[in-house]
């Protein structure tokens, strides 16, 4: 009795402020781990580490030295540039400890996604009030766009985690100096260590603006080189295997970056090809900003503010106006457009007015930290800015939307109702959370249907089930062709590769229709599950079909 009146006791203490946060990270939970198996996004990329992780497992192969290629970052010609190999080494680990299976090696990307949730508490709580703090977590935990990418394993995928742990180290070490605790020295090597080997845009993002704070907390107090010391050992212990990679092949790769970022970029050296880029960036931001937030849309930047001064444009030379508006003739577009600019720029001219003007020390230091990193972000992008438009690219500011939110919720708390912020929090949660809620259930619907592959998108539950049925349609053979329309039968074979071989069954993608398919073998034939065949394809008679969503399964010579 005496112990369940302690634990009483205990949990009475617990404030209502605890009690809901951790019902904000639950909620974060379930979404981020509900068939967290079957639904799991499995593509070529995932495959692909899938089977060198699988061969270090099976030590087949030595742990790499380097880690995943940077496809389409720069333009180096025929070599690619290399990260770290400190993603590997996570799903290594991962997969000693639960097993060598794509959801298993996926873990460390959902505990990171996780552990992002309570952290981005603390990181909000460093400006904002607690109540206010509390609604800008809830409506991280149910993001869509968080929700997406903490399902799957990605190199990419950590960056939210990692940015946060930087900058509130960053902070900690300005508020406090050469007082700073040594655990956010820690953590301050330990996030860029990492962070460098994640992406190619925070290999150069984290150490500029780690370069940037050592000068000035030096300048303010030279004593603190000792931490600062520490922070580039620790850094330099945890790409300790790049650097022996690139001594072993010559810094070739260290190469392949240094001439693919100084080469080809001739717009890049003319100030309206800056212009231009920094255009079409800000643009893709503010698209970005929206989509984080609300989930409206899809991933990939549609520049409809560029569309839009398009069409201002020609208004204004008197000429002939297409209808070519980029879907914004739709009612539904164009409000979503005009709240997302809305947003952004009064967002924008609120962080920069409350920069200048807070007083709080803590605060200020606050904001101005985070605006160096936005603006050096936004520098370091300025090459990519016409190569990407798909809004991953900015999870190193996926934060950013949250806080201008909470700079627009506190402004109209004291400027339109008169200090009273619970009718604007309550309108903000309900419009935000309806579209993330509404997103998350219309994928949800596609998923527990069996219909969310497609040429563009992999899901393992499905993927487990068309290769299960190729391999019971082969019988006993063990060697399997796949053929078909070049979008799907490139986008499924690798995976296919890699879950028949879990099955001891051979399978290979022959890519050239015409040549003489293997007598005698299984062959299959993949294709959107609308374009209906007949009776042959290439000259060989169908024997099977079995669709699984979107995708048709052929199964042809006899099978």
């Amino acid at each position: 009795m005496k112990k369940i009146d302690y634990l009483m006791e205990k949990l009475n203490r617990i404030s209502k402020s605890t009690w809901i946060l951790l019902a904000i990270i639950i909620v974060g939970v379930f979404l981020r781990t509900y068939h967290f198996h079957a639904w799991l996004n499995f593509e070529n990329d995932q495959s692909r580490d899938a089977i060198l992780v699988s061969d270090v497992l099976a030590g087949k192969t030595p742990w790499p030295l380097l880690g995943p290629t940077m496809r389409g970052s720069y333009d180096a010609g025929s070599n690619l540039f290399h990260l770290g190999p400190m993603y590997y080494y996570f799903q290594i680990i991962s997969g000693k400890i639960f097993g060598n299976y794509p959801d298993k090696l996926a873990y460390p990307d959902l505990i990171f996604s996780l552990l992002t949730i309570p952290l981005f508490y603390l990181f909000m709580k460093k400006y904002f009030s607690l109540n206010l703090s509390l609604v800008l977590t809830g409506l991280f935990s149910i993001s869509f766009f968080a929700i997406k990418y903490a399902r799957f394993a990605w190199n990419p995928n950590s960056i939210p985690f990692f940015t946060l742990i930087f900058l509130l180290a960053l902070y900690e070490l300005v508020v406090n100096g050469e007082k700073a605790r040594w655990k956010w020295v820690f953590a301050a090597g330990a996030a860029v260590g990492i962070g460098v080997q994640l992406h190619v845009i925070l290999l150069v993002l984290f150490p500029v603006m780690l370069f940037l704070v050592f000068i000035y907390l030096l300048k303010e107090n030279w004593r603190i080189w000792k931490k600062l010391a520490l922070i580039i050992f620790i850094v330099m212990a945890l790409n300790l295997s790049q650097g022996i990679g690139e001594m072993r092949s010559g810094f070739s790769n260290a190469k392949v970056f240094l001439n693919s970022a100084t080469a080809g970029d001739s717009v890049a050296k003319n100030k309206n090809g800056m212009l231009e880029k920094a255009g079409t960036e800000l643009n893709c931001q503010m698209e970005a900003n929206a989509h984080i937030l609300s989930s409206f849309g899809s991933d990939t930047c549609r520049f409809s503010f560029k569309t839009v001064g398009a069409v201002i444009e020609r208004v204004e030379q008197n000429k002939k106006i297409k209808k070519t508006w980029n879907g914004m003739d739709q009612p539904a577009v164009a409000v979503n457009l005009l709240c997302g600019l809305v947003f952004s720029l009064m967002g924008y001219g609120l962080f920069i007015y409350r920069a200048w003007k807070e007083t709080d020390r803590k605060k200020k230091i606050f904001l101005r930290l985070i605006g160096l990193y936005a603006a050096l972000s936004f520098i370091v992008m300025l090459p990519l800015a016409e190569k990407f438009a798909e809004f991953r690219y900015f999870s190193q500011v996926f934060f950013m939307p949250f806080l201008l939110l909470g700079l627009l919720s506190e402004f109209l708390a004291r400027k339109v109702f008169q200090e009273r912020l619970v009718p604007v929090i309550i309108i903000i949660f309900f419009v935000v959370t309806l579209t993330n809620v509404n997103s998350v259930l219309a994928a949800g619907k596609d998923l527990s249907a069996g219909k969310r592959s497609d040429k563009h998108f992999a899901v393992l539950g499905e993927m487990e089930l068309m290769v299960r049925y190729i391999i019971s349609a082969s019988g006993t053979r063990k060697d399997i062709n796949i053929v078909g329309d070049d979008e799907y039968a490139a986008h499924f074979s690798q995976d296919f590769y890699y879950l028949a071989e879990k099955e001891g069954v051979n399978l290979f993608r022959i890519k050239d229709d015409d040549k003489k398919l293997p007598l005698g073998s299984a062959i299959f034939y993949l294709t959107d599950a609308a374009d209906k065949k007949g009776k042959h394809i290439g000259g060989y008679s169908v024997a099977s079909c079995k669709t699984f969503g979107k995708v048709a399964i052929y199964g042809l010579n006899g099978i």
